[in-house]
């Protein structure tokens, strides 16, 4: 049950969703970690937004939800970027991949696989990232995100020179003029990737699949 001082800036914070349910979620996932000065910032800024139009409000939230990640998550989302729209990814996988890119901040007490299922497990809690299938005995066995958030997660990340998604031959044209990318995600075939001759002296990670 909302508690009673909440209930009104939670009205009011439900009303700017329009009724969309992905923003709904988003916007739970958000409210779930803040205390009620908390909510009331988060109601004053989708007020204030004149953003018109269901995808646009969408992206609006999406960027309020990235905001308020902590900091060693933020990468962890852009890294969905990586991923094709809709593509649903083994956990393990992606839980090797996170520590390879040294996203995951190590401690004594955990190993780095188990911090980086905790981070996966953190998004999903946040309603950043959808499940898949389960194990079994009940594990989260792959995980996705949803489209809108592919495109926000693959442009933000582009904007940050974070993370690169080329689908094509003719996006190979673009890299030329980036400064230096860091990661590369490729989806083309090996013809064009070789024709490509791309050249990234500063690249760290690339991944590639046809």
């Amino acid at each position: 049950v909302c508690p009673p001082a909440l209930r009104v800036v939670g009205k009011q914070i439900a009303k700017n969703c329009n009724g969309l349910p992905l923003s709904i979620v988003i916007i739970s996932g958000i409210l779930a970690t803040l205390d009620q000065d908390g909510w009331e910032k988060v109601a004053e800024r989708l007020s204030s937004n004149s953003v018109v139009g269901a995808t646009g409000q969408c992206k609006s939230i999406l960027e309020l939800s990235y905001v308020h990640l902590p900091d060693h998550l933020k990468p962890c989302l852009l890294y969905f970027g990586a991923f094709r729209e809709d593509q649903e990814i083994p956990i393990r996988r992606l839980m090797w991949l996170l520590v390879a890119e040294g996203f995951v901040q190590k401690n004594e007490l955990e190993s780095t696989e188990k911090l980086a299922e905790g981070y996966i497990m953190a998004l999903i809690n946040r309603s950043l990232v959808m499940v898949g299938q389960r194990r079994s005995t009940g594990g989260v066995k792959t995980c996705r995100i949803h489209d809108l958030l592919h495109v926000f997660c693959v442009g933000k990340a582009k904007d940050q020179n974070f993370l690169h998604l080329v689908q094509g031959y003719d996006e190979f044209l673009e890299l030329d003029e980036l400064q230096h990318p860091r990661r590369l995600s490729i989806y083309c075939q090996p013809k064009q990737f070789a024709k490509s001759r791309i050249f990234c002296p500063h690249l760290r990670s690339l991944q590639h699949s046809t």
